[in-house]
Order: structure tokens, then sequence, then C-alpha cells
């Protein structure tokens, strides 16, 4: 699972980063192939360094 943080949406009252930058995030994770991580949750804006975080 990825958060893609905090996005400035209708939702969020147009708070938040960039929806494009939110999509680049999502768009990594989703790439990834058969030898990337599986089972983990990720937030890059909660863990910058590697994005994992714990549940």
């Amino acid at each position: 699972m990825v958060d893609p943080g905090y996005t400035k949406t209708d939702f969020t009252g147009h708070n938040g980063g960039e929806v494009e930058e939110a999509g680049k995030r999502v768009a990594r994770y989703a790439l990834i192939d058969e030898d990337g991580p599986t089972g983990k949750f990720f937030s890059e804006e909660t863990n910058p360094e590697t994005g994992e975080i714990p549940w």
C-alpha cells in the first residue's frame, strides 16, 4: 500500500502537496518489478529516507 501524502484536492480543501508529486509517488511503487518489496506499507511523506512505515 502506498500513501500519496497530504495532497491538494477538493477533499482537503486544496491544502497539501501537488497532485503531480502524489501521482509520481504512487506510480514509482506501482511499477516495481517482481524483485521489489511486497507486504509493506510506504509513505515517503512520513519516512522520506526509505518510505517504509510500520503498520
